[in-house]
């Protein structure tokens, strides 16, 4: 799916048609950079990376691969998670803007594939998730997003219900 509050900056390599196993939720990354580097290599035909959204520090957020395809961000994880890069370093913690757009996306897909509100550390787990949980079998990204992003992480599952119960502000 593609979702209609987002930048539509759809890639047209550096993912596959189809392929996606289920829904299990979101997964948190950090992008190690800018958000306009960020699209400019996922658009890069020889970069063999992509994700799902990617959020600015701004709240800004861009749609890289429809939902119903696999992005290739979590190896293992790709059939069944959607994923999210940050715009920051490791080491950073998201912004009140980055908070509130991950909760409002996160309330979307929800809505769409009904897989709970739950904060998850584990790949077979449902809910909102983060890169470092798949360990080597996701890439052996083991620092990413960062211990001050996953901290966050209720504080986005908490954006999303209250968006989810109508309360916007």
């Amino acid at each position: 799916m593609k979702c209609n509050f987002a930048e539509e900056h759809i890639l047209q390599n550096n993912f596959a048609i189809g392929g996606v196993l289920g829904h299990q939720g979101l997964v948190v990354h950090i992008m190690d950079g800018t958000l306009i580097g960020t699209d400019s290599w996922f658009h890069n035909p020889h970069s063999q990376a992509s994700s799902h959204f990617g959020v600015g520090k701004n709240g800004r957020l861009i749609q890289w691969v429809d939902t119903d395809n696999k992005a290739w961000t979590e190896v293992s994880g790709n059939p069944y998670w959607v994923s999210v890069e940050c715009e920051g370093v490791g080491g950073d913690s998201l912004t009140v803007e980055q908070i509130a757009t991950i909760g409002k996306l996160y309330e979307w897909l929800e809505s769409q594939y009904h897989f709970g509100f739950a904060n998850t550390a584990s790949v077979t787990g449902k809910g909102l998730g983060h890169h470092s949980m798949g360990g080597s079998q996701w890439g052996g990204h083991y620092f990413c997003p960062g211990e001050k992003v996953i901290a966050q992480k209720p504080a986005i599952l908490a954006k999303a219900l209250l968006i989810r119960h109508g309360v916007t502000a």
